[in-house]
């Protein structure tokens, strides 16, 4: 028995089949959820640069969107609040938990009763992360990844992460891995503490 993950795909709302977006969500199933099936949303959606208030509006229209289909995870693409090594970046990074674009993603969750896995460009003192998190039906934080195996023209921007993360949730065992990452051993140490890999978004 197995955690099975189905994906279709309706207008720009995308529900892919097991293919890369830009982070990865890892999944094995938990004891009491073996013959669980888990629907997880893909979203491609165009990413404004720089454009906070556009994406997150464009972000909870197609979140609303998955919910109404039945997702129990909607994905959101690497660097869905600035884009991908935009230099706004540097100025407009917000913290993670109590920054204003988590909190607007954790309001989300809880509004429509959905787990929301999203990339963000995080604050954390003096440094930018490209990074991940996972975010609960009760809008509660169950993981965060910085990016580890950042491409040469990201390193301008973002500062390095230095570890994975795997967590239990009631959907089974998740961790979550961004864009390079998943080429990397990073993604076999994932796989080693307990995520299988059946498919990769953000």
């Amino acid at each position: 028995s197995s955690l099975t993950m189905k994906i279709g795909k309706i207008s720009s709302l995308v529900f892919l089949w097991m293919i890369f977006i830009d982070a990865l969500l890892l999944a094995q199933p938990m004891k009491d959820n073996q013959n669980r099936t888990v629907k997880v949303a893909m979203i491609q959606m165009k990413v404004a640069g720089g454009q906070l208030s556009e994406n997150l509006n464009r972000a909870d229209s197609l979140v609303k969107v998955a919910a109404t289909q039945g997702a129990d995870v909607a994905v959101l693409p690497e660097c869905m609040d600035l884009g991908w090594t935009h230099p706004s970046s540097l100025v407009k990074a917000t913290a993670i938990p109590n920054g204003e674009v988590f909190s607007r993603l954790s309001k989300l969750a809880r509004q429509h009763n959905i787990f929301i896995c999203s990339g963000l460009t995080e604050r954390d003192g003096d440094k930018v992360y490209n990074s991940a998190v996972l975010i609960d039906n009760l809008g509660m934080l169950l993981a965060k990844h910085r990016k580890i195996n950042e491409l040469d023209i990201g390193k301008p921007y973002y500062s390095t992460g230095d570890r994975i993360n795997v967590v239990d949730t009631s959907l089974g065992r998740l961790g979550l891995m961004i864009c390079a990452d998943g080429d990397r051993p990073t993604g076999r140490d994932a796989g080693a503490r307990g995520a299988s890999a059946p498919g990769e978004c953000g």
